[in-house]
């Protein structure tokens, strides 16, 4: 990465690492995941839980492992669990086909789960996730679990410089999919029900 370019959430990674306790899982609120398709590399989907949109806990992480969204699906046979869950995707999960001539949405609504499509620009999804973190220890509103390292190392990588598109270009791709998908499940205008 060049020198010039600054990390964009290294400095907030440490304050948002958080085991939820027993105690704090009895107020869950709706759950929602953020998936992230690598087409080629790659891909992520992220399970957490929010209290409506003010406060997010990311759960867990899954790596499609290269092998996209069915075999997402393949490694992990019983995903019976997830039934509660919303998952938000970019709009490449409507746009592009990634199994059998089927898009993400389809394949993902198959299982029996929700699904909702991100339409906020890179920006704006970049500049949300910044407005629910800060450097003050405990004051984060986007909490991670510590088991979900490639997510956790992917933020403290993730640097971007001003470009054409959406105002920001990633220079970090390789730490890019992980970020989509938290983009995804913490988009505002997503409209979650409560379980």
């Amino acid at each position: 990465m060049n020198a010039s370019y600054k990390p964009f959430f290294a400095p907030f990674v440490d304050n948002m690492i958080h085991e939820m306790s027993g105690l704090e899982s009895v107020n869950l609120g709706p759950f929602v995941g953020g998936c992230d398709l690598g087409v080629g590399d790659r891909g992520v989907l992220l399970l957490g839980v929010t209290d409506m949109g003010s406060r997010y806990h990311v759960l867990y992480e899954f790596d499609d492992r290269g092998e996209g969204l069915q075999g997402l699906l393949e490694q992990n046979e019983d995903l019976r669990w997830l039934k509660p869950y919303t998952i938000v995707l970019g709009p490449d999960g409507v746009n592009r086909s990634v199994h059998d001539g089927r898009n993400a949405v389809d394949i993902i609504e198959d299982m029996g789960l929700g699904t909702r499509v991100s339409r906020q620009s890179v920006r704006s999804g970049l500049s949300r996730i910044r407005s629910l973190i800060t450097t003050d220890p405990g004051q984060c509103d986007i909490t991670i679990e510590p088991r979900c390292s490639r997510l956790l190392d992917d933020l403290r990588r993730y640097a971007v410089k001003h470009g054409d598109r959406d105002g920001y270009e990633c220079v970090t791709p390789e730490a890019s999919h992980s970020v989509d998908a938290l983009r995804y499940m913490v988009d505002r205008a997503i409209n979650l029900q409560p379980v």
